[in-house]
Order: structure tokens, then sequence, then C-alpha cells
């Protein structure tokens, strides 16, 4: 898989602008991430002043708007969350597979739709899993969710690359293929892990910078790279194992 780590590199280099856009994405939600915050601060000083109130039933029924706005609050941003990365996540995976098959085009519209739909169902099994963390008793049950987390975000990237050549049902049927490749899918990820963990000292040193902007736009060019280069390795090896 080293042959497949360099080509990543090779492919990155000449594609550059796939960095800057997920170095852009995340700059991205931070600021909404920020904007959002200080709406919920207001939101939450609104609520504080509100249950200050002496009448008891009064405060509830001024509060209730509050709560409501609150709800609408989260909604919102939420959507505009998943909406962003359905959108930048279905464009960046797909410009990766077309760039190791050699192909032309960035965006399309049919993966973007089995892109959205495949996340959306493992959006609902991530929160299956979170019902069963809340419920679990013993570190040992934490232990077990926690690793099925793992297993579903792993499955989960893998899939983004099966998604770019077979329908939605087809993908799900090779989730055996996939299992019976577990060894060479547990050395991808442990290369991957160990990008991550480069990245996180270039990171670390980068703190070291006095200018605090500075450092910023560096770190989030760092977490670009990062994950341009981990979603090329990912499809490259996938393409080559499956």
């Amino acid at each position: 898989m080293i042959k497949e780590l360099k080509k990543s590199f090779e492919v990155l280099k000449k594609n550059k602008l796939m960095v800057l856009i997920d170095s852009g994405f995340l700059f991205l939600v931070f600021a909404l991430i920020f904007v959002f915050s200080n709406l919920f601060k207001n939101y939450l000083g609104e609520i504080n002043n509100l249950t200050g109130l002496e009448d008891p039933f009064a405060a509830f029924s001024a509060i209730q708007p509050v709560v409501t706005k609150l709800v609408v609050f989260f909604v919102i941003f939420f959507i505009i969350v998943f909406l962003l990365y359905f959108l930048i996540g279905s464009l960046q995976w797909r410009w990766s597979y077309n760039l190791i098959k050699k192909k032309k085009g960035k965006f399309n519209k049919k993966y973007f739709l089995k892109f959205s739909l495949v996340n959306l169902i493992f959006l609902g099994l991530f929160y299956l899993l979170f019902l069963l963390l809340k419920v679990s008793r013993s570190d040992l049950q934490v232990l077990i969710v926690s690793l099925f987390y793992l297993i579903l975000i792993g499955l989960l990237l893998i899939l983004y690359v099966l998604l770019n050549e077979k329908k939605l049902l087809d993908v799900f049927k090779d989730i055996s293929k996939v299992i019976s490749k577990t060894h060479l899918f547990l050395l991808m990820y442990l290369i991957v892990f160990v990008v991550f963990i480069i990245g996180l000292l270039v990171m670390w040193l980068i703190g070291l910078i006095p200018w605090i902007w500075l450092g910023l736009i560096l770190d989030l060019i760092v977490i670009g790279v990062v994950i341009s280069l981990s979603r090329i390795f990912i499809s490259l090896v996938v393409e080559k194992v499956l």
C-alpha cells in the first residue's frame, strides 16, 4: 500500500485545489459554529432573564416562544451543515475517484444523491448506537459500542468509493466482500491513522508560531492536506482491493 500512498501524493500535487476546498469547507463550518454559538448564547440569556419572573405562569408563557426559536435554530444549523457536507463531500469523493481513474469531471448529480442517501442511512445507525451508548452500564459495553462506531465510519468511507460505479443496493450487497478483505482495510486505516498523527504533529509545530491568524490558516491547510490525501489513498486502495 506504500505504492498507493506515493501515488496519492503525486495526484494531490497536481490538484492542490482539492486541499483549498477541504480547508475552505472546514473554515465555513467553524464560522457557522461561531455565529450560531453567539445566537445560542443570546437565546440562553433570554431564557435566564425570563425564568427570573415572579409569576411562574407568565415565565412559562414567555419562555415558550424562545424555546421554539431555539429548536428551530438547532434544526436550521444541522440542516445547513449536513447539506454542505453532502455537497462538498460528494464533490470531493467523486473528484478523487475520477482523478485515479483519469476521468474528467468533478460533481455528479447521481453520485450526490447516492452519497446523501447512504449518509442519511448511516446517520440513523449512528443515532441507534448513541442510544445504546446512553444505556450502557459497564466499560465493556461502552467499548463495544465505540468499536461499532469506528467500524461503521470505516465501512462508510469504503462505500463512498463503491458508490461511484454501483447502485446503492449493490453497494450494500458488497459488504460481504469488504468483510472478507478486513485485514487489508485494517492496514489501510492504520496508514491513514499515521498520516493523521503526522498532521497533528505538524499542527503542534505550527502552534509555536506567535501569530494566531497565520497559525489558524496553516492549521486549516494542514488538515485539508491530510483529509484530501487520505481520501485519494482510500479511493486507490478500495479500487485495487475490490
